[in-house]
């Protein structure tokens, strides 16, 4: 069911670009519950995806990529993708302020590169409606191109994948694989995201060497650690550990929780909120930041995942239905359900800081008719976040069960 609002509002639109700085620092009461459901999206779809494996998203890039799609949307296909979403403001709204978020987010920044690029590919010679690529374009900057999936589905692949290497600045190349469209695709909606910083105080490369990581089922492995004493936020208590490491610029950190027994992460995913990690966060800002010694994972990883099964298990089957999507929103010229969702994130993590891309594809097809010492040892399977600290907002997200599986390449 559609959720009602929780404020009535109006949203206060600021200045973003004017002064090519971060200018979304004080959040309406609006703005501050887009960026709650986006949270709050961004770990149910953690503790839907596979347990005890590997795992990066791009958590906003899906956010965009749906929200676009949600534009498009109707009747119970849009309740169902608003409660999914954890949509509770009014539409309008929902819009304006994630594309408030996206233009904040692509402004200059303090010593980091941050880039979130949306593109709509509809069929030639396809009438889409002037409301929904209004909305699209005004608020996530998406431009429509026109390719001819009917004829050339292969041609169409290459277009994007080009589009998306020139967006994540070649780290992905081929993020359509063959199959991902059809002579049927009428309109696939992509987001990429890239990220770069170095941390703050970047980790000595001498100081990497490799140590025990006890996996899940109490099997050790060997990873290389990177350590050293830095700076960070730290809250700890008898079931978890948490790390907030800043990146350079001090508008984003990478945030590690961790539990205490070896065994403990999938209760810990099950019981993790948006509020249980903001209060952890909270209790660092209260407490400052001072010197912890960290021992973390060096790693590279990458995951491609087709988000339909988990959407759907999440609440909105109805998009992916043939006979009962409603994407009307979008063209009256065919009838429209969301054939696939398919995402695809990286990151490298080392002694000098992350780089992390995103991609996310939605292809809508065509219904044929603390205790001293302060120390951080992630030496055990634990999620982390990249999280922008200027709006709360969840860029990425992962799992580490296994860094033996995620080893830097070279």
């Amino acid at each position: 069911m559609r959720r009602t609002p929780t404020s009535t509002l109006p949203l206060v639109l600021l200045p973003l670009l004017a002064c090519g700085q971060r200018e979304l620092t004080n959040l309406s009461a609006d703005e501050r519950a887009v960026v709650l459901g986006h949270n709050e999206l961004a770990l149910d779809l953690m503790a839907a995806a596979p347990a005890e494996e590997n795992l990066f998203l791009g958590g906003f890039s899906i956010t965009s990529a749906l929200g676009m799609t949600y534009a498009g949307a109707a009747g119970q296909t849009a309740e169902e993708m608003a409660y999914v979403m954890h949509v509770s403001v009014e539409d309008p709204t929902f819009h304006e302020a994630l594309g408030a978020m996206t233009q904040d987010l692509n402004g200059r920044h303090k010593g980091y590169e941050l880039l979130s690029g949306n593109r709509l590919w509809g069929q030639k010679r396809l009438d889409f409606k002037p409301d929904f690529l209004d909305i699209t374009d005004a608020h996530y900057g998406a431009e429509l191109k026109t390719l001819d999936f009917a004829d050339d589905a292969e041609g169409a692949r290459r277009d994007i994948n080009r589009w998306v290497s020139r967006q994540t600045k070649g780290h992905i190349d081929e993020a359509v694989q063959p199959g991902d469209l059809s002579a049927s695709t009428r309109l696939a909606l992509t987001n990429t995201m890239y990220f770069h910083a170095d941390w703050a105080d970047a980790f000595e490369s001498e100081s990497t060497s490799s140590g025990d990581f006890t996996l899940a089922d109490g099997g050790i492995v060997q990873a290389p650690m990177m350590r050293g004493a830095k700076p960070a936020g730290l809250y700890t208590d008898e079931e978890v550990s948490v790390l907030r490491l800043p990146y350079k610029g001090e508008e984003l950190s990478f945030v590690a929780v961790l539990p205490a027994a070896y065994d403990g992460l999938a209760a810990l995913e099950e019981g993790l909120s948006v509020s249980q990690l903001d209060a952890w966060l909270n209790t660092m800002d209260a407490e400052g930041d001072a010197d912890v010694s960290i021992q973390l994972p060096k790693l590279s990883m990458r995951t491609r995942i087709q988000l339909d099964t988990l959407l759907s298990d999440l609440g909105m089957a109805s998009a992916f239905d043939p006979a009962s999507a409603d994407l009307s929103g979008m063209t009256d010229d065919a009838a429209l359900y969301i054939d696939r969702v398919v995402h695809e994130a990286h990151i490298d993590l080392d002694e000098e800081g992350t780089t992390a891309v995103a991609f996310t594809m939605v292809v809508t097809t065509e219904l044929s008719i603390i205790a001293e010492p302060r120390s951080f040892v992630a030496d055990h399977p634990f999620v982390f976040f990249i999280r922008d600290d200027v709006t709360g907002a969840i860029l990425f997200m992962g799992r580490i069960a296994d860094p033996s599986l995620a080893a830097p390449e070279g």
